[in-house]
């Protein structure tokens, strides 16, 4: 296994996509980037995110984990605050808000990419009758530019 394949998967160059210091989605290896995805999938499950549960998950993806990559990579996700150690034996994981808004921002990004002419609006306060008239008149205005 190489811990440092990106599997060209590097970030869009977006001002928004992450946050002032904080860990971006290319600073992971793709190892720490499957990690993440495999413990926020076993999260919403019955399988606790145990060290036997993620190696589990992953074993679609790779035909060998070896575990000393495995407790280095999940070490290396504790210390960019991306997740959190709950216990000792068996320790179970858990993705930190930072951790969250990491796997969120990349799905935006893979979303965008996969439908390019989908429009997504994040609304900063709820909507009253003539904000869907103004944004209407927007779209409109952006459409003719």
């Amino acid at each position: 296994m190489y811990e440092n394949n990106t599997r060209d998967l590097e970030g869009l160059d977006r001002s928004d996509a992450s946050l002032e210091n904080k860990p971006q989605w290319t600073t992971c290896s793709a190892f720490e980037r499957d990690l993440l995805i495999a413990i926020a999938a076993l999260e919403n499950t019955n399988n606790p995110p145990a060290t036997d549960a993620i190696t589990d998950f992953l074993t679609d993806w790779y035909t060998t984990i070896n575990h000393a990559d495995l407790y280095q990579a999940l070490e290396e996700l504790k210390t960019k605050s991306l997740l959190t150690q709950n216990g000792r034996r068996p320790a179970t994981y858990r993705l930190t808000t930072d951790g969250h808004h990491l796997l969120e921002a990349y799905i935006a990004d893979l979303t965008t990419i996969c439908n390019p002419n989908q429009i997504t609006i994040t609304l900063e306060r709820p909507i009253t009758p003539g904000d869907l008239e103004q944004a209407y008149c927007k779209l409109q205005q952006e459409a003719y530019r």
